[in-house]
């Protein structure tokens, strides 16, 4: 698929605004999204346009394993897992009691992101939820 250059700009310009707004969200305590090194699924069948079923399910048995790998050192480090994914992310979502910085030690690891509390305000919503309008 190919994305013409201004919706490309026009989303990293949206991603760039909304910095600031991420940084004032408030995380979720001991809750990471662990990225790892090897490329999901869609990224994967995006650069080999051809891909593929046998190629595509071959590439996500390499994901799985790595998650494996990974989430095997995760446990022994009393990281509960909580979610997996492998089709647009190759991420696991832990909930942990330690520092991030001991998952980002561990092979195959690519990232450690907290995950921030994101609340939805539904467009016909004359007023914000309550916990949102005291932020303000």
């Amino acid at each position: 698929m190919i994305i013409p250059t201004t919706v490309w700009r026009l989303s990293w310009a949206v991603w760039a605004l909304s910095l600031p707004l991420l940084a004032q969200t408030p995380t979720v305590p001991g809750r990471y999204i662990v990225e790892l090194s090897v490329e999901p699924v869609a990224d994967f069948v995006e650069r080999h346009e051809g891909a593929d079923k046998q190629a595509t399910e071959a590439h996500r048995e390499r994901v799985r394993a790595e998650q494996k790998t990974v989430r095997a050192e995760l446990e022994k480090r009393h990281v509960r897992v909580l979610y997996a994914m492998d089709t647009v992310a190759n991420a696991l979502v832990v909930q942990s009691a330690g520092p991030a910085v001991e998952m980002s030690s561990i092979p195959g690891v690519k990232r450690v992101t907290a995950v921030r509390r994101m609340d939805l305000v539904e467009a016909d919503d004359e007023q914000p939820p309550a916990r949102l309008a005291r932020r303000r």
